[in-house]
């Protein structure tokens, strides 16, 4: 099965030399190696394959901003639209959740509620097969300060937090997006809550980096998530 993984960002060149590149960490989470996916650099402007020679489709997060509106990710957001709409499975995490959220004519800004990171408690809406086997109410990993502040019209918001109004969404009957990232463990949230510790101290007070650094834990929705999307989407 042809896999590929649109990579939207970089990690920092301490996690990418410990951990590799994002498109690794979902790989991973496949139970694949980097050889096995085609990985597509929609920042490096990588040419977009036809979406008929796809057979599934995962979209990275990334430290850049879709607000910013970047030329690459604006062809790199029609793309993907196209890939949805020729019914590829596919699992855009974060960046990649407010790509389709603003394609599908929702809203992208700045999360009114603030920056989320480290492991927060998501509560899942619906009995949807992605979320197989998980409680309605789950801990996930997750780092973002963007959102999809405004759903798409009539696309299902199938997750939310107390800091993020819309966490998942179901796009068809093929395609789900969510705004945490399974692909992370414990290791990397850590590393990333420590390269942005000044922001989140001048955010949410003195010690809040160290604190949610502490707090952070392997978490199994995770390993669940891809485990569900490819029984449920990649094998259907």
């Amino acid at each position: 099965m042809r896999i590929a993984i649109l990579q939207c960002g970089h990690p920092s060149k301490d996690l990418l030399t410990r951990r590799g590149p994002y498109a690794r960490w979902i790989a991973e989470r496949l139970g694949r190696g980097l050889a096995d996916v085609e990985v597509l650099d929609a920042v490096g402007g990588a040419p977009l394959p036809d979406p008929a020679g796809i057979e599934g489709l995962f979209v990275t997060g990334s430290p850049l901003s879709v607000r910013d509106h970047a030329p690459w990710s604006v062809a790199a957001t029609a793309w993907l639209a196209g890939v949805v709409d020729a019914g590829v499975p596919t699992l855009a995490i974060c960046y990649g959740h407010q790509m389709l959220g603003e394609a599908r004519g929702g809203e992208v800004a700045l999360n009114p509620d603030g920056r989320e990171i480290g492991v927060v408690e998501v509560e899942l809406l619906a009995d949807d097969p992605l979320f197989e086997g998980l409680p309605r109410r789950c801990p996930v990993i997750t780092t973002h300060s963007d959102a999809v502040t405004v759903a798409p019209p009539g696309v299902p918001v199938i997750a939310r937090s107390a800091r993020c109004a819309n966490q998942a969404m179901a796009l068809g009957p093929r395609a789900r997006s969510i705004q945490w990232h399974p692909e992370m463990d414990a290791d990397i949230i850590r590393a990333i809550i420590a390269s942005r510790a000044a922001a989140i101290d001048a955010e949410s007070g003195l010690g809040s980096a160290k604190r949610f650094a502490e707090g952070a834990y392997d978490v199994e929705s995770g390993p669940r998530i891809f485990d569900n999307f490819a029984r449920h989407f990649l094998a259907r």
